[in-house]
């Protein structure tokens, strides 16, 4: 388990999100003993938000919009009231890590009894099966002794960060332990060009790699290509 951190996904100008927020916080850590000293004050917290509500209120909406000065307070104890709930963070992980130490799930316990809202763990990722919809597509921009194919993720992918690169394999038979590596490339594409004097047929496969190592080999792409 990694340590665990809060994530506060919210836009600066989400004001009601903002405000839902720090209602939940201050409720959550009113009376928990685990904060006895939080910084800033809880009572600062609730003045943010106030703040924060009327000046929401004074906006209006699309339909019963107020002035401009109304804008520029709302904008401005939105900022207040998003700074806030950001250095209250800091001292709930701060307290968090002090008490649990390297015990991250005692420190992951105590963090949401705050009310504020953790960062996931990554998603695990085993072996990359194999790559998806391999295929040569037509370049314009190719001559017609080259050739592009592209391919998409494997469909076990939990992350699209989990596939760090993909390997490519090319050989003369439909044989991929026969084949060898030709490349390693971080997108779903690859282009190659026969450079002899006759027609030739080649066969592709794309192997995935990730933190488990090389995945499952593709099916095998044939492709024949004329002469320079």
């Amino acid at each position: 388990m990694k340590k665990p951190s809060i994530a506060i996904k919210l836009n600066p100008r989400d004001y009601s999100g903002l405000i839902n927020l720090a209602n939940r916080v201050f409720n959550s850590m009113t009376g928990n003993l685990a904060f006895s000293t939080p910084l800033p004050t809880l009572l600062s917290v609730q003045s943010a938000t106030t703040a924060c509500a009327v000046a929401l209120a004074a906006r209006g909406d699309a339909h019963t919009h107020g002035t401009t000065e109304d804008t520029v307070v709302l904008r401005e104890t939105g900022l207040t009231l998003r700074n806030t709930l950001v250095a209250l963070a800091a001292y709930v992980t701060t307290t968090a890590s002090n008490s649990a130490g390297n015990n991250y799930p005692t420190m992951t316990t105590i963090m949401s009894s705050s009310g504020y809202g953790l960062k996931s763990d990554p998603t695990p990722q085993g072996l990359l099966g194999p790559v998806r919809n391999l295929r040569c597509v037509f370049d314009a921009g190719l001559n017609q002794n080259q050739f592009k194919a592209t391919w998409t993720a494997p469909e076990n992918v939990t992350s699209k960060n989990n596939v760090k690169s993909y390997l490519v394999f090319k050989g003369t038979t439909p044989v991929f332990s026969a084949a060898m590596q030709v490349a390693t490339t971080s997108k779903g594409e690859f282009m190659d060009e026969n450079s002899t004097s006759a027609t030739v047929t080649l066969y592709l496969w794309i192997v995935p790699f990730g933190a488990a190592g090389n995945g499952a080999a593709s099916d095998v792409l044939m492709v024949t290509l004329t002469a320079v």
